[in-house]
């Protein structure tokens, strides 16, 4: 596997910054959502330096683990869903998004 040193990735400010805020992001709806049944359950999170064994050693990891949601990957089956088995997937989707 190829190394990159943090000082040459060179991340903008701007950047680092979406990428620390996406992830808080990403961490909080995971949080605030765990009672839904339809999504995955944050199982834990964390920031680390990476190591020598990883690509950009010394840089900054930022990991969220996360429970498998059961069923199938909607993705996958979307063409050969019913329309009331969509509209089922939609009203689930609107009630963990409201």
């Amino acid at each position: 596997m190829d190394r990159l040193h943090p000082d040459d990735t060179r991340v903008s400010d701007s950047n680092r910054a979406a990428a620390k805020r996406e992830f808080v992001q990403e961490w909080t709806a995971l949080e605030e959502l765990e009672d839904s049944e339809h999504i995955p359950r944050l199982l834990i999170h964390g920031v680390d330096l990476q190591d020598q064994s990883m690509p950009c050693p010394g840089g900054y990891i930022r990991v969220l683990v996360m429970s498998k949601v059961p069923g199938q990957n909607v993705k996958e089956i979307l063409f050969s869903l019913k329309d009331d088995e969509r509209i089922l997937i939609e009203t689930q989707l609107a009630q963990v998004l409201e």
